[in-house]
């Protein structure tokens, strides 16, 4: 082969090239992705623990608020804060963009796991989340007039 193509050793070189990167680029991916993993991890626990500064230590090194957990019937922080009775992880979840209308795998929403777990005697949660999903269903319809108009012009 090398006799017949002058450029042999140059095309080797920029083959070989190539997939140092491609597989550079995939090892990054998939390190960041595991990284984004243990930051939703975290998350969870702090929902659950009430832990405020872990949450927002979370959300702000990139974890997104609405990750459905596959391991646990696709709940979300929010469902973990409701379910553990945690109102100011609630709060904080919801002001960083949770959905409070989110379902998980088995069609509960938060304010559903609320009420299983017992732990809102008062109704605080509760009264939150609703102001919360009436809030993010006008924003909703907000954005869809917008973008109608946007399409429009």
């Amino acid at each position: 082969m090398r006799e017949s193509n002058p450029y042999f050793d140059q095309d080797v070189a920029l083959y070989e090239e190539h997939h140092r990167k491609e597989l550079r680029a995939e090892f990054d991916r998939r390190v960041r992705q595991r990284l984004e993993l243990e930051e939703v991890k975290r998350l969870y626990r702090g929902a659950t623990a009430g832990d405020v500064d872990t949450i927002e230590s979370a959300i702000w090194a990139g974890a997104d608020t609405d990750t459905a957990n596959p391991l646990d019937n696709g709940r979300t922080a929010l469902h973990y804060a409701c379910l553990a009775g945690e109102r100011a992880a609630a709060q904080v979840l919801v002001e960083h963009g949770a959905n409070p209308s989110a379902l998980d795998a088995l069609g509960f929403t938060p304010a559903d796991a609320l009420k299983s777990g017992e732990k809102d005697p008062r109704g605080e949660i509760a009264g939150d989340l609703e102001l919360a999903r009436a809030a993010h269903a006008h924003m909703a319809s907000l954005a869809m007039k917008i973008n109608a108009a946007i399409r429009w012009w």
